[in-house]
């Protein structure tokens, strides 16, 4: 057999997928959520008349959420087995934890316009 003319996809084995979730996955989500509370409560302390998003100044932890997001997806894609609707699994992933991070409708509408301009 020739794995050019016939593509095998090899996926790790469950047990390993359930390691990689109990630990590294779990670890990371934690990370990203004590980001989240200290990204809210940056965001829910606007002044008034400030813009729904203003990124003039932006919070140091903005860095570390966006490199912790980037690990979740990763991971995730990779853990996933490749079938139909997996990438579309994980932009959905990505996009869900993105706007979690913005407490009000309004941000969340604001940023999803920004990122997905059919949205509008």
């Amino acid at each position: 057999w020739s794995y050019r003319l016939f593509p095998v996809m090899f996926h790790a084995s469950p047990l390993a997928l359930d390691i990689l979730q109990r630990t590294l996955l779990d670890r990371w989500l934690r990370e990203f959520y004590d980001l989240v509370q200290e990204l809210h409560s940056h965001f829910a302390c606007r002044a008034p008349g400030e813009p729904v998003l203003s990124f003039v100044i932006p919070h140091p932890a903005w860095a570390r959420l966006l490199q912790q997001l980037s690990r979740i997806y990763w991971l995730f894609l990779n853990m996933m087995p490749y079938v139909r609707g997996t990438s579309t699994a994980g932009l959905l992933l990505h996009h869900g934890l993105l706007l979690s991070v913005f407490p009000s409708k309004a941000q969340r509408s604001a940023v999803l316009a920004t990122c997905v301009p059919m949205f509008k």
